[in-house]
């Protein structure tokens, strides 16, 4: 329930900030910190059982994975 409610925190964020009611310094703070959580185990692992959550918000789910294989390609490097 945990992940799911830090989600749906994470998908108001992103709509504010697709809406332009963040400032590009906010956001860019948020979103460094919210791609170090979704890129946690424990949120990878979280996602497949609750990615249907947000089927009515496709580019939100699109973000999410992005922001996770992003930070995995850049723990490799």
């Amino acid at each position: 329930m945990a992940c799911l409610r830090y989600l749906n925190l994470c998908a108001e964020e992103l709509y504010l900030r697709r809406r332009r009611y963040l400032k590009d310094r906010v956001w860019r703070i948020w979103e460094a910190e919210l791609a170090r959580t979704l890129s946690s185990r424990l949120f990878v692992r979280e996602w497949r059982s609750l990615r249907a959550q947000f089927d009515t918000y496709p580019d939100f789910q699109y973000w999410v994975e992005s922001k996770m294989n992003h930070e995995r390609t850049q723990a490799k490097v």
